[in-house]
């Protein structure tokens, strides 16, 4: 009997906030409490020398004598790309594959059009995704997601969270398991693992080798999954991993020298530059003094800094940088508590005013603090033009981190800005503390180590990102990934770069030898390439060249990014037999497509690990997810049943996000 099924995924957290109010209006008419039993919820993990590959694994089952709708939401990391979904039903499993967006959207519509049952996931931007199914009576369907994301240490931590959103009809799981695999190059010398430590097992091999895992039967999860660990640190020239795969080689360099290899932290000039403007008003305004004040009360004495103020005209605190000494700091702190927000804003003027404040000293570091909701409407408004006239005039190549309030923020002009001014943006959200995002942020910048930090390796190496750093802050590490052709089997690497006595170098010999060892590097070689290809889109724009170039290696190693998408084709009657073979994934480490991820030691109940599927900063990562239901009391053909999902879907998804939020917020 043909199978009357059909199915969307969708992403974009602009949408879901702007169709929330219209499931809020019907939420009661439309509600009902017939929802699928979840029997089963697995999430896996493996991170190898920080590479983080996390699976997901939901089985869930239709009790009633009609279909119910689902929507199946979950969270990923903002760093992490998809890689792997799957659907199994009556005994199938069915693998997503990725494929250029264009050409995904229209196999899609084709098979819509045809009454063909096919599912689309796309990536507009967000780490929060929703998938809607119908589920036949008393049928079981298992719903199976992969990501993948490196993981940044933050000042000398390894934060490694696992999203699990509490459902929002208080269902009991009847089977849930969590555990993840650590593996380091270096030692593991601590590990705090927060929530489910009632049911926690860990178990070590050896100093480098860690499994956690925690299970329990009917449960309902409160919770999220928090593990955090350190290592120790690496020999102060780095160290050095590879993985030959028959035909070429990968490497990655670790380089993460302590405070007492550099000789001492660099001091910081650092120019305040803050937004005042009428769209500033409300919460934005008092986040910004939050912000400032959390910030400046951290500057040690030896930091110099200044302040300018600005809506469509420019305001100066002072003539010159000021000490930042304590009775500086009050005063400081009081001018800008009592600032309202009024005004046109000319964001132009501003920057290139604080610029104008730096002076090049090779033992300090400039730093740019930009808090804006980044919408220009004085003298240049044009954001393009803005960034072209701000890196002109960066001579002394002074960082530039922007902090953007709001859920209206132009967070893609604040994010270009930042990049090609040697910074990065962070988002802060009205409603929310701003005050403990801001105090993370200013941690990890506290301290700076080294900058100009530049890397060469030896002949032989190509392809090789990032091999320009501006700066190394305490705490943290330079990740770099490369190639390296057949025969080599020594990697010379050097580092120069700029410490608070001056120029410094650290050169070191590495000879090869993992060859099998370490196959995640591969795929991180192509998630770093990937990323930079991203951040040179941001600034140059979408030239057909490095759009190109991003969909080319999203195709050949399975991630979803902004130019790719995840197809699922599901064939029906005797096309199915035929089709199988198809959807049966090639054997693990075949070719990057398939390769393994060290799956932990330890088992599930009822658990079948996804044969699919290749290996997985930010300071958050994750992405458990939970079910919303819907019921259906009558039998649709799949055009009918296709056009009430898309309906009915912003209204699940809206319903379910105001509530998960709501609950997050309490």
């Amino acid at each position: 009997m043909k199978r009357e099924n059909a199915w969307l995924i969708s992403l974009s957290v602009f949408a879901i906030v702007s169709i929330s109010f219209i499931g809020t209006v019907i939420a009661d008419e439309t509600r009902s409490n017939e929802c699928a039993e979840i029997k089963v919820l697995e999430i896996t993990g493996s991170i190898d020398n920080s590479y983080a590959v996390t699976d997901v694994k939901e089985e869930l089952y239709n009790p009633y004598d009609h279909a119910i709708e689902e929507v199946f939401i979950f969270q990923i990391p903002e760093s992490a790309y998809i890689s792997n979904f799957s659907l199994t039903f009556n005994g199938t499993t069915y693998y997503s594959e990725v494929v250029p967006k264009d050409e995904a959207r229209e196999r899609y519509d084709e098979a819509a059009r045809q009454g063909k049952n096919a599912g689309l996931l796309e990536s507009r931007g967000s780490s929060l995704f929703s998938f809607s199914i119908s589920i036949e009576p008393h049928e079981t369907i298992t719903v199976g997601l992969r990501y993948e994301d490196f993981i940044v240490k933050t000042l000398g931590i390894y934060y490694y969270n696992v999203f699990l959103i509490t459902d929002p009809y208080g269902r009991t799981i009847d089977e849930f398991a969590i555990g993840t695999t650590i593996i380091s190059g270096l030692e593991i010398t601590s590990l705090d693992v927060q929530n489910y430590k009632d049911d926690l097992n860990v178990h070590w091999s050896g100093n480098n080798e860690v499994t956690i895992s925690a299970s329990a039967d009917s449960i309902k999860l409160e919770e999220d999954f928090k593990v955090q660990y350190e290592t120790a640190p690496p020999p102060v020239n780095g160290l050095l991993l590879d993985y030959f795969n028959g035909e070429e080689g990968f490497f990655l360099h670790l380089f993460s020298p302590e405070i007492e290899d550099v000789g001492g932290a660099l001091d910081k000039d650092i120019i305040f530059v803050l937004d005042k403007s009428g769209s500033m008003s409300g919460d934005k305004i008092g986040q910004l003094k939050d912000a400032f004040s959390e910030i400046t009360k951290q500057l040690p004495e030896d930091d110099k800094f200044n302040i300018i103020i600005f809506d469509g005209e420019i305001e100066e605190y002072s003539d010159s940088l000021l000490q930042a000494s304590e009775d500086e700091k009050a005063d400081a702190d009081n001018y800008i508590g009592a600032i309202e927000a009024e005004g046109s804003t000319n964001i132009n003027d501003a920057l290139l005013r604080g610029l104008e404040m730096i002076e090049t000293y090779e033992s300090r570091v400039p730093i740019i603090v930009f808090l804006t909701d980044g919408q220009p409407t004085r003298s240049i408004t044009d954001t393009q033009q803005i960034r072209s006239n701000v890196m002109s005039a960066n001579d002394c190549d002074t960082a530039i981190f922007s902090l953007g309030f709001g859920y209206d923020v132009d967070f893609d002009f604040l994010s270009a800005l930042s990049l090609e001014n040697y910074g990065y943006a962070i988002r802060i959200y009205e409603g929310t503390d701003a005050s403990l995002q801001i105090t993370d942020f200013y941690d990890i910048i506290s301290t700076p180590l080294l900058k100009d930090l530049v890397f060469s390796y030896s002949e032989g190496t190509y392809e090789i990102y990032d091999t320009e750093v501006s700066h190394l802050f305490e705490g943290s590490d330079t990740v770099v990934a490369g190639k390296y052709q057949s025969g080599v089997d020594i990697i010379e690497s050097k580092a120069v770069a700029q410490s608070k006595n001056g120029e410094v170098q650290y050169e070191e010999k590495f000879r090869l030898g993992c060859g099998s060892e370490h196959p995640f590097i591969e795929r991180f070689w192509a998630y770093r390439k990937i990323n930079y290809l991203i951040d040179e889109i941001k600034v140059a724009g979408e030239e057909d060249s490095l759009v190109s170039e991003v969909v080319n290696l999203s195709v050949r190693y399975s991630f979803v990014t902004p130019y790719t998408s995840l197809l699922i084709e599901i064939y029906e009657d005797e096309a199915q037999e035929d089709n199988q073979q198809q959807n049966t994934p090639p054997p693990a480490n075949s070719n990057p497509n398939t390769m393994s991820s060290n799956q932990p030691s330890y088992s599930f109940k009822n658990s079948q690990p996804n044969p699919n599927s290749p290996q997985a900063p930010s300071t958050n990562y994750g992405g458990g997810g939970t079910m919303d239901c819907e019921a259906e009391s009558v039998s649709m053909s799949f055009p009918g049943l296709f056009i009430l999902i898309i309906l009915v879907t912003g209204v699940l998804v809206g319903i379910t996000i105001k509530k998960y939020w709501r609950k997050k917020k309490q």
